[in-house]
């Protein structure tokens, strides 16, 4: 993978100018989901010269990024569960100042119409659709959507 400005960045085996990063741990994120540090190479010699001590850290950067995609995908499914789901008698949404979300509940046939007027305001969408999750029947379908999406995704990486 070719990145720009190769002049700005050092090779992580012999610190020579930079025009190659590793594939495998290049969209790498940390535990907050911001992008790590790419590993770079001048060419293909230093990265064949550093592939046994750069191993493990690929690799776990390579989870990590499956990681994520899967908490991603499970939001996502969780969202879509609940609002097909959604048991709470919400109508109304106001924001206060402080970043306060205040709810306002009438009756049932009102709802629908709110999450859809909430579609463009994901953030306060998710937010309305979270609350309450837990004791419904979607809980029960994400417990094992998650067991089967995280099955062994982290397991060879955790310190024993």
């Amino acid at each position: 993978m070719e990145i720009p400005n190769p002049h700005y960045q050092k090779c992580t085996f012999c610190s020579k100018p930079a025009n190659t990063l590793c594939a495998g741990c290049a969209d790498a994120l940390d535990i907050t989901g911001n992008h790590l540090a790419p590993t770079r190479y001048c060419g293909t010699t230093c990265q064949a010269f550093d592939k046994l001590s750069h191993k493990n850290s690929c690799q776990a950067a390579q989870a990590g990024i499956k990681l994520f995609r899967a908490g991603r995908l499970l939001k996502e499914c969780f969202l879509a569960i609940r609002e097909e789901a959604f048991d709470l008698f919400i109508v109304g949404v106001k924001h206060s100042q402080d970043g306060t979300i205040h709810l306002f509940d009438e009756p049932a046939d009102k709802v629908r119409s709110l999450l859809r007027t909430l579609a463009n305001d994901t953030k306060t969408k998710d937010a309305v659709l979270s609350l309450g999750a837990g004791r419904d029947v979607s809980s029960g379908i994400m417990f094992e959507l998650c067991n089967r999406a995280l099955e062994g995704a982290w397991s060879s990486h955790i310190p024993r």
